[in-house]
C-alpha cells in the first residue's frame, strides 16, 4: 500500500508537470467515458429502471391478442373482471387506459392527458399520496367521479397547493372531485409519457360497459407464493371459457380463439411491440459511443507511447538500478489510472449535462413526452467499471512497449533502437482510430441518406403551403350537431381570409403520429372474405374541399359535397389500392361498403382517389377509406388551410379568423402540414444527428492522433531531415517522406473501416428504410471526408519538416 501511494504521488507530480499532455488525454477520455455514461443512463432510464411503485418485480402485464392477430393487444374492462375472478395466482388486478380530456378548473378550459383507471389501481401498484387520500376499493366498485393529480401537474397547474384536494373540476361535460395527488416520480404506466391526472373509472361507466371496447392495459400483482407461469396457466383457462361464452368478441381474424399473454413488469413501461425497435436503436447508439471511446483510448494510448519514447532514458536507468519490469509497468499503469480517474470525473459531469439536455428536449409529438434520466448508483457503477476497462485498453500496451528491450538502452546516445523509434504500435493505433472513425462516418452517412430519401419520397399529396389547426369544440361543451356546425362556420370564415386558397376539415393528419389515427372494419360488396383475412383498413373523415386543400387527386367520381349530411344517403370514397384489392375488374362506383358490419347500412362509393401514405413513408400502397365528416363527426378534428404564399406568415390571420367565430375556442396547435409530418421522420432525424455528431467527434480525435504521430515523427527525425536537406534533397522528397508515413496508416485505416462497415451495416437494414446497407454515396462520402480531413491534419507536420534548418542540425552534431 505504501508503494502504491508513492506511485500515486509520483504519477500525479509527473502529470502536473505536463499540463498540455494531461489536458489532451483527460479531455479525450472524458468525451468517450461521458458519452458512454450518458447512453447507459438513457438505457437504464428507459429499459432497466422499474416503475416507482411497491415491489415492481411482482407486477405483470396481461395482454389479449387483438382481432388482426398480433399477440400484445388490449383488453376490455369486462374482460379484466373475468380475469380477476379466474386467476387465484393474482393478489390484485387493475386496468388503465390513456385518453385526452378537456379540463375546466378556471375561466378557460385546457386539454390534458389522463389515465382512466379502475378503483383499485393505486392499491394494486402500492402507491402513497402526497396530499389527500388515494382511491381504494375493488375492481368492480362504482365510486363517485374522482381525480388524482400527478405531482408535476399539481405543481405546474395548481402551484402545489394542498387545498386543491376536495375541489370540483369539469372533465368535458362531467363534474369530478380532486381527491389526492400522486407521489413524485410516478406519472402513469408508460415510460416517458407525461400524464396530467388519473380519472377513476367504474365498471358501470360508459367507456367500460362494452366487452368489445378494447384497448385497456391490464396490470396484475402476483401473490408472494405465485409465479408468472401459474397466472399464465390460469388465464389460458379463462380465455377458453370466454371463447365459449362470447364467441364473437373472443375470435380473431383467423377464426382462432384470442390468446392471453402474461409478461413481466417491463411490458407495462414499454409496449412489447416497441421494445425491439427501442432496444435496437439504443444498441446502435451504444455501439456508436463504444466506438468513440475506443477512438479516445487509442488516441491516449498513442500519446502514452510517445511519452514513453521520451522517457526511455528514465525507464532504462530504473531498470539498470534493479527495478523489475513489472514494477515499472505498475508505475506506468498508475499514471494511466490517474488519467482515467480524472477523465471519469469530467465524463460524469459531461454525461449529466447531456442527460439534462435530453430531458429538456421537447419533441414535436402529439403526446406529452418527458424523460427522467439520472446518474444513479447503477450508472455510476457502470461508469467505474468502464473506467477500469479503459485503463487496461489504453494503458497496458504502452507500458509494455515502454519497458521492452531497455536493459541495453541506458547508455545509448539515441536512447532506443531503430525498431522502437519507428513506433509500430503508435502507427497501428492511428490506423485503428481511422478505421473506427470511418465506421462511424459511414453509419452516420447511411442514416442521413435514409432521412434524405424518406423526406423526398412521394406521399401522394402536396404538403407545401398548408396550415393545420387542431381544435376540440367538446372542451366548450359543443354537442355533435353544434360541433359540426361550428366546423362549417370556421371553414367558411377562414376561406374569406386574404391569401387563403382553400380550407377544409379532416379527422386525421396522415404521417403525423396523430393520436386520432387508426383503422376500421368494413365489408365491401361483392367480395368474399378469405380465411384469416384482416378486414380492417385505414380511414379518415373529411369535409368538402379536402382533396383540393391537400392536393390529393380524384381519379374517378366526385369529392365529398355539402349534400353529404346526416339523414342523406351515406357515401364513401376509396383509394386506388382499395378498388384494386376488393373489386378487381369491376366498376368501384357501382359498389357499396358497410363500416358497421354485415347488417349495414351500406355506403355508396362516389369517388376514387390516388394512393397516399398514411402511417409511414416507407409503407406500400394500402386500402384506405374517406368518409364524409358531417356523417361521421368527431370533435377533435383538424382545420386544413391552403395558402397562396408562406403558410407560417398567414398563421396569425387564421388564428384571428377562428377567434372571430368563437373567442373562447382554444386553438390547441397551429403549424404547417410539413411540420406535422416531420414527426414521421423523427427516429431517423435523431439517429442521424446523434451518430453524425459523435462521428465528427471520433474523426477529430483520430485526426489529433494522426497529427500527434506525424509531429512526433518529424521531431524524432529532425536530424535525419536536416542531413537530407544539407545533402541537397528537394523539398518534394521531404513532403513525400512525411506524407507517405501518414497516408500509409490512413490508407490501412480506411480500408479496414470500409470492410468493418460493410460487414456490420447489414445488421442495420431494419433501421434504414429506403437505403441499402452498402449505399455507395454514404461510403464514398465518408471516405472522401476522412481523406480530406487527414490531409489537412498532415499539413502542419509537413510544414515543420520543411522548416528544419540544416545548418543548425549540423552544428548540433
Amino acid at each position: 500500500m505504501a508503494s502504491m501511494l508513492t506511485d500515486l504521488r509520483f504519477g500525479a507530480r509527473l502529470l502536473l508537470r505536463s499540463p498540455g499532455f494531461t489536458l489532451v488525454a483527460v479531455t479525450s477520455l472524458a468525451i468517450g467515458i461521458g458519452a458512454n455514461a450518458a447512453i447507459f443512463g438513457a438505457i437504464n432510464g428507459l429499459l432497466l429502471k422499474p416503475l416507482a411503485v411497491t415491489a415492481p418485480d411482482r407486477l405483470v402485464a396481461i395482454f389479449t391478442s387483438d382481432f388482426s392477430g398480433p399477440r400484445y393487444g388490449g383488453s376490455s374492462y369486462l374482460d379484466a373482471v373475468d380475469f380477476a375472478r379466474g386467476t387465484p395466482a393474482l393478489a390484485g388486478l387493475a386496468v388503465a387506459d390513456v385518453d385526452r380530456l378537456s379540463l375546466t378548473a378556471g375561466a378557460q378550459p385546457e386539454r390534458v392527458f389522463a389515465e382512466y383507471v379502475s378503483p383499485n389501481y393505486f392499491d394494486v401498484l402500492g402507491l402513497a399520496s402526497v396530499a389527500g387520500r388515494l382511491p381504494t376499493g375493488a375492481l368492480t366498485d362504482s365510486p363517485p367521479a374522482s381525480v388524482v393529480l400527478t405531482h408535476r401537474f399539481w405543481q405546474r397547474r395548481f402551484d402545489g397547493d394542498p387545498g386543491v384536494v376536495g375541489r370540483t373540476i369539469r372533465l368535458g361535460r362531467e363534474a369530478a372531485t380532486i381527491v389526492a395527488v400522486a407521489p413524485p416520480g410516478y406519472a402513469g404506466l408508460t415510460r416517458g409519457l407525461d400524464l396530467d391526472l388519473f380519472v377513476v373509472e367504474p365498471v358501470t361507466g360508459p367507456r367500460a360497459s362494452s366487452r368489445g371496447n378494447r384497448g385497456r392495459a391490464v396490470i396484475g400483482r402476483l401473490r408472494p407464493d405465485a409465479a408468472p407461469e401459474q397466472a399464465q396457466a390460469q388465464l389460458t383457462a379463462v380465455a377458453a371459457a370466454l371463447k365459449q361464452a362470447y364467441p364473437q368478441e373472443w375470435t380473431d381474424v383467423r377464426d382462432q380463439p384470442r390468446r392471453i399473454t402474461v409478461a413481466g413488469e417491463q411490458a407495462l413501461r414499454i409496449p412489447p411491440d416497441a421494445i425491439g425497435p427501442v432496444t435496437g436503436f439504443l444498441l446502435v447508439l451504444a455501439l456508436t459511443m463504444g466506438l468513440v471511446l475506443l477512438v479516445a483510448c487509442a488516441n491516449v494510448a498513442g500519446l502514452l507511447v510517445a511519452r514513453g519514447a521520451d522517457r526511455r532514458a528514465e525507464v532504462a536507468v530504473r531498470l539498470s538500478l534493479g527495478a523489475s519490469r513489472g514494477r515499472i509497468v505498475r508505475q506506468l499503469l498508475v499514471e494511466a489510472l490517474l488519467l482515467a480517474a480524472a477523465a471519469a470525473a469530467a465524463g460524469l459531469t459531461l454525461a449529466q449535462w447531456m442527460l439534462a439536455a435530453l430531458e429538456s428536449l421537447r419533441l414535436p409529438l402529439p403526446l406529452p413526452v418527458r424523460l427522467d434520466f439520472a446518474i444513479d448508483g447503477t450508472v455510476l457503477a457502470a461508469t467505474l467499471a468502464l473506467t477500469a476497462l479503459t485503463v487496461v485498453a489504453f494503458g497496458l500496451a504502452p507500458a509494455l512497449q515502454a519497458t521492452h528491450g531497455l536493459h541495453r538502452a541506458a547508455g545509448q546516445r539515441g536512447g532506443l533502437p531503430d525498431r522502437a523509434r519507428r513506433m509500430p504500435l503508435r502507427g497501428a493505433l492511428v490506423a485503428g482510430q481511422v478505421a473506427l472513425s470511418m465506421v462511424l462516418l459511414i453509419l452516420a452517412g447511411l442514416f442521413v441518406r435514409s432521412l434524405q430519401l424518406s423526406a423526398r419520397s412521394d406521399v401522394g399529396f402536396d404538403i407545401s403551403r398548408v396550415l393545420v389547426a387542431t381544435l376540440d369544440p367538446s372542451m366548450l361543451d359543443y354537442s355533435g350537431e353544434r360541433g359540426a356546425q361550428l366546423y362549417e362556420d370556421l371553414v367558411a370564415r377562414v376561406r374569406t381570409v386574404p391569401g387563403v386558397e382553400a380550407a377544409s376539415v379532416a379527422r386525421v393528419v396522415p404521417l403525423a403520429l396523430d393520436f386520432d389515427g387508426g383503422r376500421r372494419r368494413m365489408r365491401p360488396s361483392h367480395y368474399a372474405r378469405q380465411p384469416g383475412e384482416d378486414m380492417e383498413v385505414h380511414f379518415n373523415a373529411i369535409s368538402p374541399g379536402y382533396l383540393a386543400t391537400v392536393g390529393m387527386r380524384l381519379v374517378r367520381g366526385r369529392d365529398v359535397s355539402a349534400a353529404d349530411r346526416p339523414g342523406a344517403e351515406p357515401v364513401i370514397i376509396v383509394n386506388e389500392a382499395y378498388a384494386a384489392r376488393y373489386w378487381p375488374g369491376r366498376d368501384p362506383l357501382a359498389e357499396r361498403v358497410s363500416v358497421t358490419g354485415d347488417e349495414g347500412p351500406q355506403l355508396r362509393v362516389v369517388g376514387v382517389v390516388n394512393n397516399t401514405k398514411y402511417s409511414s413513408r416507407g409503407e406500400a400502397p394500402a386500402p384506405m377509406m374517406l368518409l364524409p365528416f358531417a356523417q361521421h363527426y368527431s370533435p377533435q378534428a383538424k382545420l386544413h388551410v391552403r395558402t397562396a404564399g408562406d403558410p407560417a406568415a398567414l398563421a396569425p390571420a387564421v388564428r384571428a379568423a377562428i377567434r372571430s367565430v368563437d373567442p373562447a375556442l382554444p386553438v390547441l396547435a397551429l403549424d404547417t402540414l410539413a411540420a406535422r409530418m416531420i414527426t414521421s421522420l423523427l427516429p431517423q432525424q435523431i439517429a442521424s444527428s446523434l451518430i453524425g455528431t459523435f462521428g465528427v467527434v471520433a474523426l477529430l480525435l483520430s485526426l489529433l492522433g494522426l497529427y500527434g504521430m506525424l509531429a512526433g515523427t518529424v521531431a524524432q527525425r529532425s536530424r535525419e531531415i536536416g542531413v537530407r536537406l544539407a545533402l541537397g534533397a528537394a523539398s518534394g522528397s521531404i513532403v513525400r517522406l512525411v506524407l507517405g508515413q501518414g497516408w500509409r496508416f490512413t490508407a490501412i485505416g480506411l480500408t479496414a473501416g470500409l470492410g468493418i462497415a460493410a460487414a456490420g451495416s447489414r445488421l442495420l437494414g431494419g433501421l434504414l428504410p429506403g437505403v441499402s446497407p452498402l449505399d455507395a454515396a454514404a461510403y464514398l462520402g465518408a471516405a472522401l471526408l476522412l481523406a480530406a480531413a487527414a490531409t489537412l491534419a498532415m499539413w502542419l507536420p509537413v510544414r515543420r519538416a520543411l522548416a528544419v534548418d540544416p545548418a543548425q542540425v549540423l552544428r548540433s552534431e
